[in-house]
Parts: C-alpha cells; sequence; structure tokens
C-alpha cells in the first residue's frame, strides 16, 4: 500500500498550492506500492537539500516534484530551464525549477550509487505549477522548443498525474521496469524492510536512505 509522510506541517508561505499537489499524488497512488515524502531532507558532506516531494515508484524509480505556485503573469520570459519573473516571488526575479529539481535527483542517484551500488536506479524531474493550466502555458509559451517535463493544475487527477510522471524521462541513469520489479516480489533496490525513519509497514520499500549521509 502507498505510504505519503509529510516531514512537516503545512501552511507556511505559498504551500497551499504544494498541499495541492502532494494530495493529488497522494491520490494517484491510492492502494498501489509507492512511498512518498513532502519536504524529506537529502543530506550529504557537503550539503542538504529538501525536494518538494519525493516519490519512490517501483516501476519509474525516484521521482522529485519541485513545485512553483505562481500565477502566469508572474513569468515574463522563459529561456531554456531559466523563468524570468515580472515581479519579485519571495524576493526572487528568476528561478531555474527544473534544474533545481534535476540536481536534487542527481543527488539521489549519487547517494544510491555509494551506498547500494545502484548504478542502474531511475531518477525523475518534473515541475508542478498547481496556478496553472496546459493550455494557459501553451498559450504563451507552446511555441518555445522546451523539453522541461511540466505538471499543471488541470492534471492533477490520478489518471493524468500518472501518465505525467509516466512520460517524464529519467535526466539521469535509466533502469528497465523488469528490473526494479519482478512478478509480486520485491526487486532491487527494493526489499521487505522499512528503510525509511518512521516506516514501519513491511511491503516494498527502497533498501537505501537518501537521508542518510
Amino acid at each position: 500500500m502507498a505510504e505519503f509522510i509529510a516531514t512537516e506541517g503545512f501552511g507556511g508561505a505559498g504551500e497551499q498550492g504544494e498541499a495541492r499537489v502532494f494530495e493529488a499524488v497522494k491520490a494517484a497512488y491510492a492502494g498501489e506500492e509507492a512511498l512518498g515524502f513532502w519536504r524529506y531532507p537529502l543530506r550529504t558532506n557537503e550539503t542538504m537539500r529538501e525536494p518538494d516531494i519525493l516519490v519512490a515508484d517501483p516501476e519509474l524509480g525516484l521521482v522529485i516534484i519541485e513545485v512553483k505556485s505562481l500565477p502566469l503573469d508572474i513569468i515574463g520570459s522563459v529561456s531554456g530551464y531559466r523563468w524570468d519573473l515580472s515581479r519579485p516571488y519571495y524576493g526572487k526575479m528568476h528561478l531555474n525549477p527544473y534544474e533545481q529539481a534535476r540536481k536534487q535527483a542527481q543527488v539521489l542517484g549519487e547517494l544510491a550509487v555509494r551506498k547500494s551500488g545502484l548504478t542502474g536506479l531511475a531518477t525523475r524531474a518534473i515541475v508542478a505549477a498547481p496556478l496553472i493550466s496546459r493550455e494557459e502555458w501553451d498559450s504563451r509559451f507552446g511555441h518555445l522548443l522546451s523539453d522541461v517535463p511540466m505538471l499543471f493544475s488541470d492534471q492533477l487527477t490520478p489518471a493524468k498525474l500518472r501518465r505525467a510522471l509516466e512520460q517524464t524521462p529519467p535526466p539521469s541513469a535509466t533502469a528497465s521496469r523488469s528490473a526494479m520489479r519482478t512478478g509480486s516480489r520485491c526487486a532491487a533496490p527494493w526489499e521487505r524492510v522499512a528503510a525509511f525513519p518512521g516506516v514501519r509497514s513491511a511491503t516494498c520499500r527502497l533498501h537505501w536512505n537518501p537521508g542518510e549521509r
């Protein structure tokens, strides 16, 4: 069964959109094998990162969802991965949400290799914009040759959300679905252990802890 854990409470500035995406992800995985976190700390010797949403999917691998709860009219222009803003968003005049998520996914992949030798573990990164619909985005930026995986406000139903995640390409290592799960058994990097703090259920879990040093 899916298990989703919020490592801290919602209610901070700008977290209403994040909470909406988190609840949508929970609904999309209801009744399935998956493990998800809101703001799970990724600690290394050099950095400490907190992905907005981390999902461990036995078929897709590890998915980072970076949530940006801002209206379309605040985005002045898009150039590659960079969003230049027309007014400050929490003190910032430009954002790079996909690069942020991609780097977090890279850290996850490096931790997997270092702690468990999982060189074939897939990691994926996607940007969620819960205040912007696909049609609204395309009306402004649909002409751009952008390959940034996006999740929009009208894709937060279970079927559309899962489809968006499945269509998100791994920015790092790729892993076949057969390598992630074999029949009804847990397969590497999954095993029937409680790998994450506070998780006691005996279901398929990653056998390495991305929060450890």
